[in-house]
């Protein structure tokens, strides 16, 4: 299940992480924290390097699923795909045709290693796509070599901003508990605590998610509208309280959405880096928001569902 579903509310284990082709992601390496693209090119051969995010099309890849645990990644601004060539990544043209698949070349697995990250593995070569020489500079090209789990070969893989509709309203659900963010006896007032409950289709179960830059969002109540969940207090703190307050644009009423596979998503606080999570794992009605670093908890994991 991907942003934009309507069906069930957490989707099955299956033990294969899926892609949404109609969507569009963001590819972030673990070490140096920056996105690959292709610099604005449209050439043949163009390099695939990582660079600052920007949000821009050059940074902003299709994932199509070619079956077989095999997919072909394919950059929006060039249209161009993610190719081999010896030992260097670049973009060339799309060598599928109605008869045949692209080439092993242009043939990628894309794994989860756990807690938000994955591996991309060429189906030619055997060897995953890494940072070159674990350089933190823009522009600094991608290679194919042999995996050995360092931070320069994993990658983050993002849904971005263009997938959430500003206009649509989405339910945000538990993994664990299969429950959804609401707010506390639909208060309409600041500060309320931001709770888990069944889902009933109230306006206090209904969130606009909205892109504010950087790889970040907001996310506002259609029961309180313009109010935002908040850590309380702005604490950096493990254990802090998730409360509704007016969107100010304070970093501590933004959240990192980072899909993590099979339909799920970590949601982390700007201001804190810290995940949000039920407090003490709880699986009861009510049970209180609260941030705490990542452990990969099923509590940490949340669906987002498209519902209006």
């Amino acid at each position: 299940m991907e942003v934009g579903s309507s069906t069930s509310d957490i989707p099955a284990p299956t033990g294969i992480d899926t892609f949404d082709s109609n969507a569009v992601y963001r590819i972030v390496n673990k070490g140096s924290g920056k996105a690959l693209g292709v610099g604005n090119s449209l050439n043949e051969g163009a390099a695939v390097a990582q660079r600052t995010s920007l949000d821009e099309a050059d940074q902003q890849w299709i994932i199509d699923d070619l079956g077989l645990g095999n997919f072909k990644i394919v950059n929006k601004l060039s249209g161009k795909t993610m190719n081999v060539s010896g030992n260097t990544v670049i973009q060339s043209t799309d060598s599928e045709t109605s008869a045949s698949p692209p080439s092993k070349t242009q043939q990628w697995t894309i794994s989860n290693v756990g807690n938000g990250y994955f591996k991309i593995i060429n189906a030619h070569r055997g060897k995953d796509l890494e940072n070159r020489n674990s350089s933190a500079s823009d522009g600094n090209p991608t290679s194919s070599r042999d995996y050995y789990g360092g931070d320069h070969q994993l990658w983050q893989v993002q849904k971005i901003a263009d997938n959430y509709v500003p206009a649509s309203y989405y339910k945000i659900v538990n993994l664990k508990s299969n429950k959804v963010l609401d707010i506390s006896g639909g208060s309409l007032a600041a500060g309320a605590d931001n709770i888990q409950a069944p889902y009933t289709g109230s306006d206090n179960q209904l969130w606009k998610i909205e892109s504010v830059g950087n790889g970040n969002y907001k996310i506002t109540s259609k029961n309180t509208t313009g109010y935002a969940p908040s850590v309380n207090g702005v604490s950096n703190a493990d254990g802090a309280k998730i409360v509704q307050l007016p969107y100010s644009g304070a970093t501590s009423q933004q959240w990192k959405l980072q899909f993590i596979g099979k339909g799920l998503y970590q949601i982390s606080s700007v201001s804190s880096g810290k995940a949000l999570e039920v407090k003490d794992g709880s699986i009861l009605d009510n049970g209180t928001l609260v941030q705490n670093p990542f452990t990969n908890s099923s509590d940490e994991k949340w669906a987002i569902v498209k519902v209006q």
